[in-house]
């Protein structure tokens, strides 16, 4: 058994849930795991969830704000102004080494069953072909786990889905209510069809406001006092490149256009993007209306680095989403709310940690509940919490279910604290030192490792090879 789920075991609390569903100020035995006074550990049990994925949103997008940014990667000033994400960022914890998968679906299904790609299947973007990259949907999700071990908890998923194409698949997969586009990419931010629990219909209003109006109205049909998840994965900024309403940037100098060329699409891509801010902002007002704010946990992250074309300083352009470089790889993760102090981490950390952060908040017992299943998602509820004692020790990012081995990006790698080897499926590996070259300059392996690090590389591959199973690494 890899030893990431060995510390998922050690890491997780056990929460018994009991009778008395009423509220107190001190956690006991007895307490029900939805009491939104409840903590266990620190960890604030019954609190709401809520998860905000910007597509295609990488390190080098993400300052949000000029004068204090969130992330200070590359030019601040080359950024599009983001106030309600910046103040998020500056209440709660930003994790600076945070990994997703390189491309939009295995991060879906990661943080959806808890389990890295080579355990789901799901390596890349859906395809057509026999390697279609399709979820299972008979494997346990975060929703349908919920529902068994937590039924007190409402869920939803709101916005892109990409993991199936049939319009129930997301009710399939355990949620309770889904409003959002199936595919990848709309073919028009104002001309998109939307899927309502398994029923279709075509869709004129602009596809990041329509996420946020379904949003506000399941929340409000809630009745009072339910706790819930909401998954909220907006489009924006994934291309095609489109110039939102004006009232929601202030980029109102753009022609109206529905898909920009890339080659001229840089103004187009910030104002998106300052659009989901001005729309993430409207969500949490509503919550502070509602006076659900205070007892909501919220993560926000990105689902892969930037796009070709979009991608900015430092990373090379080659280096973007659908590759296994930091580029592609390493993402905003920032996550706040009660219990929560503000301030950042330099611990390693992947979206796979967001199934087991959620079902600790749920009260619900991870290792008992995934123990015929083990997950490799681990809690970030130590970290969050400020103990300063890193969770895990290495984590994963993979590609791979599109081109196989004539495609050069697909392959396998894996980081610890301080070094990254990835194992091409062509049969080449790159291997560097991220404690002095965090954006990767200088590939130590290039045909063998560099004298010196030939044990780095040793530990690495077989680490990597043990945990996946894959015989991958030359």
């Amino acid at each position: 058994m890899p030893h990431l789920r060995l510390l998922l075991l050690a890491s997780l609390f056990i929460a018994c849930p009991a009778d008395d569903a009423t509220d107190d100020d001190d956690a006991t035995d007895d307490d029900d795991a939805t009491d939104d006074d409840d903590a266990v550990g620190g960890v604030p049990v019954g609190s709401n969830v809520l998860i905000v994925i910007a597509d295609d949103f990488g390190l080098d997008a993400a300052s949000m704000d000029t004068t204090d940014p969130c992330y200070s990667v590359g030019d601040p000033s080359d950024d599009a102004p983001m106030p309600n994400l910046a103040a998020l960022c500056a209440e709660g914890v930003r994790f600076d080494n945070a990994w997703a998968m390189p491309t939009c679906s295995p991060t879906r299904a990661t943080m959806l069953t808890g389990k890295y790609p080579y355990e789901t299947g799901v390596g890349g973007p859906l395809t057509g072909g026999p390697n279609n990259n399709f979820l299972d949907l008979t494997t346990p999700t975060l929703p349908a786990l919920l529902t068994e071990h937590a039924a007190a908890y409402a869920h939803a998923n709101i916005g892109k889905w990409h993991l199936s194409d049939q319009d129930s698949d997301p009710n399939t997969a355990g949620w309770d209510h889904y409003a959002g586009g199936l595919s990848g990419g709309l073919s028009s931010y104002t001309d998109w069809t939307r899927v309502e629990d398994g029923a279709a219909a075509a869709e004129s209003g602009y596809a990041t406001t329509v996420n946020v109006d379904d949003a506000v109205a399941w929340l409000d049909g809630l009745g009072e006092g339910t706790p819930w998840l909401l998954w909220l994965a907006f489009n924006a900024p994934h291309n095609p490149f489109h110039k939102p309403p004006n009232d929601l940037h202030d980029y109102d100098h753009l022609e109206d256009a529905d898909d920009v060329p890339v080659q001229q699409a840089d103004e187009y891509f910030l104002a998106m993007l300052q659009a989901l801010d001005t729309e993430v902002g409207r969500l949490f007002a509503h919550l502070r209306t509602t006076g659900a704010w205070d007892d909501t946990v919220v993560i926000f992250l990105g689902d892969n680095g930037t796009t070709r074309g979009m991608i900015g300083e430092p990373f090379d352009p080659q280096h973007a989403k659908d590759t296994l470089s930091e580029g592609g790889a390493a993402v905003p993760f920032v996550v706040a709310g009660p219990g929560i102090e503000a301030g950042t981490d330099a611990a390693i950390v992947s979206v796979v940690d967001v199934f087991a952060t959620v079902l600790e908040v749920a009260g619900v017992d991870v290792a008992a509940a995934t123990a015929g299943d083990p997950v490799d998602s681990v809690s970030l509820w130590p970290l969050l919490l400020g103990d300063g004692e890193s969770v895990r020790e290495s984590m994963l990012t993979e590609l791979f279910g599109g081109q196989g081995a004539e495609n050069r990006d697909e392959g396998h790698a894996i980081r610890n604290a301080d070094h990254k080897l990835i194992c091409y499926l062509d049969g080449g590996a790159d291997l560097f030192d991220l404690a002095s070259d965090r954006w990767e300059s200088t590939d130590l392996y290039d045909g063998a490792p560099a004298k010196g690090w030939d044990v780095v590389y040793a530990d690495l591959s077989a680490e990597l090879e043990t945990w996946t199973g894959l015989d991958v690494c030359p």
